[in-house]
């Protein structure tokens, strides 16, 4: 996991003509961050610290929150590290909270870890964050395009400063769009002139991403440079139409998300195909349909087709491997085959009734067989004819026709529900011979 300590060769890396625009314009103090003047007292305040809280950055694509990150890293008196969410790993998380809890001891000095994406962390990443935040073993900053509400877990979520950056306005992305050509100049001297109007076109047209206003105005810069006379808008809003599509709006993001989960339920493989894909074009990050999937296959479908769950998660490996684009078929797959199965909610009914019982009687009590002290009393079904025997396993207070379990009845549950019942036959207890039910 790398750890930052930025150097005279790291400053001249991003001074480099070789670097990409956006790297070499992005902010190094306060100065220089577009926007977001609700905020940057806070943070200015919170930068000015010895010792950091914790903090989440969270507002729409292009909205700052890297730039914002950059200029905290260079106030930062600690150790600074990235990683990313879909990437943590716990064993990771471990080792950063122990090396934080002896920095803290032996040099006074946080440990910061910057998660970039932090959306992207499951629930036991969650879990694994919670005691080293607590203790003050690390400080966690996340970024993230998503709304905390819908991903982080209220626990996790209690110990963060959430900050909500707004969507930059067109007035404030035109001063990068300035800062870009004045550096794009500098390298290029005999360069044509871009046209003045066509800089507030291309803030007006990018909806508020600065990333983006900054790769659409180099693509209309190589054009400007490639022709004789000044590019007019009418040409740039052609070339911006081939080359580029606009992200899409939040409130379409999560609709599209909701269509595409509801499509498969309703078994429709051509709506939830439609829907992904246009997700995939909008720029959703791949790595959040593939989790909803994987919800999907055992919320929407469980085991009536049990095949549906190692589909997803097979889908989700996959992209890892292959990246983008061909990484996107493995989404395809996935979305078809889990549109295509028999569908039953039973899993999530279930586990719901589970719950809720558990909820009830908290901690219900084992019973004597089932424990390390009632071993004497336990009855091995392996030691049956049939792998089964007679024996109770629900605590005191339950019975067999205590609603926990919800089946449908569709698909692969049929033939889980069948064996149940044949297993419960009075010739089972007996060890009585007899025929398995057929398929």
């Amino acid at each position: 996991m790398p750890i930052n300590e930025p150097t005279l060769f790291t400053q001249n890396e991003r001074n480099s003509g070789l670097s990409p625009l956006a790297e070499r314009l992005r902010p190094r103090e306060w100065g220089d961050v577009l926007g977001q003047t609700h905020v940057l007292p806070r943070l200015k305040e919170l930068a000015g610290r010895e010792f950091w809280p914790s903090l989440l950055l969270h507002g729409p694509p292009g909205c700052g929150k890297t730039s914002i990150v950059s200029v905290l890293e260079n106030h930062f008196k600690g150790v600074w590290i990235r990683a990313h969410g879909s990437e943590l790993k716990v064993s990771e998380l471990r080792s950063l909270s122990e090396e934080g809890r002896h920095r803290k001891l032996v040099e006074n000095k946080q440990t910061l870890v910057f998660i970039d994406e932090i959306h992207g962390l499951t629930k036991v990443q969650q879990e694994a964050l919670l005691d080293p935040v607590e203790k003050g073993n690390i400080v966690v900053l996340g970024a993230t395009t998503e709304n905390p509400v819908f991903f982080l877990r209220p626990a996790l979520r209690s110990r963060l400063r959430t900050l909500e950056l707004r969507k930059l306005t067109a007035d404030e992305i035109r001063p990068l769009l300035e800062r870009a050509e004045a550096t794009l100049r500098v390298d290029q001297p005999a360069a044509r002139a871009f046209p003045t109007g066509l800089l507030q076109f291309v803030a007006e047209a990018t909806t508020g991403d600065a990333r983006r206003a900054l790769v659409q105005f180099e693509l209309l810069w190589e054009a400007q440079q490639s022709q004789a006379t000044d590019l007019t808008e009418e040409e740039a809003l052609k070339i911006l139409s081939e080359q580029t599509r606009p992200a899409l709006p939040e409130d379409d993001y999560h609709s599209g998300l909701s269509a595409m989960i509801k499509s498969i339920r309703g078994s429709d493989p051509d709506a939830a195909l439609l829907w992904a894909t246009q997700l995939m074009e909008g720029g959703v990050d791949p790595r959040l349909i593939l989790r909803r999937l994987i919800i999907s296959a055992s919320e929407d479908i469980g085991n009536a087709e049990p095949r549906a769950l190692q589909v997803a998660v097979a889908a989700a490996q996959g992209f890892e491997w292959v990246g983008l684009p061909e990484g996107r078929l493995t989404i395809a797959q996935a979305v078809i085959f889990l549109a295509s199965c028999p569908k039953s909610d039973a899993v999530y009914v279930s586990s719901g009734n589970a719950t809720k019982w558990v909820d009830q009687g908290y901690p219900w009590k084992v019973p004597a067989p089932l424990t390390q002290e009632g071993k004497d009393l336990y009855k091995n079904p392996h030691n049956e004819s049939r792998g089964w025997v007679k024996q109770r396993y629900l605590p005191e207070g339950l019975t067999a026709e205590t609603p926990v379990m919800s089946w449908t009845g569709r698909g692969q549950e049929k033939k889980l529900i069948e064996y149940l019942q044949w297993l419960r036959q009075s010739k089972i207890a007996s060890r009585d011979p007899g025929t398995e039910p057929t398929e």
